[in-house]
């Protein structure tokens, strides 16, 4: 009878144990963001938009998977009020936690190219011009597409 109780209090421990991956957890409680990605230059934060995101949750056995959609860069950037800069002016990324970044150039239709990050940081182009950046933020349990625009004066 003993040996009975040992064991069922082993399994409820260790079950106990194993639920602590849930909503309650660091990562999670940071997943998705409340708050928004910024833009910093010369020590000013600009608000970059928030698009769709992905998470996964594991919640014992289970995972908990939410996807949303959202417009593309090209259709955010409509309404988005564009951040004026310099030409070849230095820009970093303030977010929540460190995630992983990858920046992407749009034009009118589509993802143009890739753009590469140095330290979380970038220049802006040297050509005046309306450009419209993806940046994809990606977490150990999920990742956020945000937007912005950059009018090069």
């Amino acid at each position: 009878m003993k040996s009975r109780f040992l064991l069922f209090m082993i399994i409820v421990v260790f079950l106990t144990g194993c639920g602590t991956t849930g909503t309650g957890s660091a990562d999670n409680k940071q997943f998705p963001p409340d708050e928004h990605g910024f833009i910093v230059m010369n020590e000013k934060e600009y608000k970059m938009e928030k698009g769709n995101y992905y998470r996964e949750v594991k919640k014992g056995l289970t995972t908990e998977v939410t996807q949303t959609d959202a417009a593309s860069p090209n259709q955010i950037a409509e309404n988005f009020e564009d951040i004026s800069a310099p030409p070849d002016t230095e820009m970093s990324f303030n977010l929540v936690g460190e995630p992983t970044l990858t920046a992407y150039l749009w034009n009118d239709q589509e993802r143009e190219k890739e753009i590469d990050l140095q330290e979380r940081t970038f220049r802006t182009p040297t050509e005046k011009g309306r450009y419209i950046y993806e940046v994809l933020a990606k977490w150990k349990n999920g990742e956020v597409s945000y937007t912005y625009v950059i009018e090069v004066e």
